[in-house]
């Protein structure tokens, strides 16, 4: 399959030494792989789909890219990602991420503070309580 045919926010990752960027079918995906890899990896950047620009949950546009590391998550709604999992939804505003989570409850988490139990459940590596990645 295909990144398109999965529903929901992609995430695209830029690493030192490598041109083209990884992709990730969800956002969720990026922060397991970003917890997994950190150590190894040097981040230039992360970019995610801003959804409170998205018009189409499955299908969000090329023109709704936001840094990662500026987004506001929402963890635990009733939203799930193109595979059926946990979703983090990222936005650019916290007042779009509030709105989402009256409408489809979770909560909202910054970047750094992604809960690795949420991502990673029973796996969360050194038994951190939040994701860090390498950024150089």
């Amino acid at each position: 399959m295909s990144i398109q045919e999965h529903s929901g926010p992609k995430a695209q990752m830029f690493v030192k030494d490598r041109d083209a960027p990884y992709w990730f079918s969800s956002v969720h995906d990026m922060f397991a792989f970003t917890m997994i890899s950190a150590s190894r990896l040097a981040i230039r950047a992360i970019y995610v789909n801003d959804m409170g620009k998205a018009r189409n949950w499955g299908h969000p546009e090329p023109g709704s890219w936001i840094e990662a590391r500026s987004a506001v998550f929402v963890i635990g709604s009733d939203r799930r990602s193109g595979m059926n999992e946990n979703e983090a939804i990222p936005f650019g505003a916290e007042t779009a991420a509030r709105r989402f989570v009256a409408e489809h409850g979770g909560r909202m988490v910054r970047f750094d503070a992604m809960p690795a139990a949420y991502v990673l459940p029973g796996e969360a590596p050194d038994n951190s309580e939040s994701r860090s990645a390498r950024h150089d």
